[in-house]
């Protein structure tokens, strides 16, 4: 199990490094012709989407299985009386990379339909 949630960090960031440089050309070339940085993105990179969001999927469910096999154990170790911060902080991760993928685009939507009101 950990080598292949291994193998999709890695594929997950490889997948960001792409979507990165996809966005970065899409806006030299608005730039170049004369555009605005914000003028509407296209989604070219749709196929990178939902790899990421499957991906998010995964880790969070493997996060919330991980939290429901050991429950507070899986924050703390009782022989050694301290935090476990790599768990920690791969919790914090998971919930801010699934808080950006599913509640700031709700939050976006909601604020440019409210203004174009």
């Amino acid at each position: 199990v950990d080598v292949v949630m291994s193998v999709l960090v890695v594929a997950s960031a490889l997948s960001l490094f792409v979507e990165l440089e996809l966005r970065g050309y899409e806006l030299g070339e608005r730039l170049s012709q004369g555009g605005s940085p914000d003028q509407g993105e296209q989604e070219a990179w749709g196929p990178l989407r939902v790899f990421e969001q499957v991906v998010n999927a995964i880790f969070l469910l493997e996060l919330l299985f991980q939290f429901w096999m050991s429950r507070c154990l899986f924050f703390w170790h009782p022989v050694r009386r301290q935090v476990k911060w790599f768990n920690c902080l791969d919790a914090v991760i998971v919930l801010i990379c699934s808080f950006d993928l599913y509640v700031v685009p709700q939050l976006i939507s909601e604020a440019s339909s409210g203004a174009q009101s």
